[in-house]
């Protein structure tokens, strides 16, 4: 996940857990508009549209890490 910054990591991974924004934020101890944040910060790195999209780009990431090689 190169290029983003750890909060935005731990946002990533929690979306793509299924979470939505207030139990992100609630798990990660920040507010709700601090995760909408990160997530607007992410999908413009990403050029992602939604937030659908960087949980798929997110799922990617963590197969390409788990393939051996």
């Amino acid at each position: 996940m190169d290029g983003l910054t750890r909060m935005e990591i731990a946002v990533v991974n929690e979306l793509k857990r299924g979470m939505q924004n207030k139990m992100i934020a609630s798990r990660l101890g920040i507010m709700e508009s601090t995760v909408k944040v990160h997530l607007r910060n992410v999908a413009r790195k990403l050029n992602a549209s939604s937030r659908s999209h960087i949980a798929l780009w997110a799922h990617e990431q963590a197969d390409r890490s788990n393939r051996p090689g």
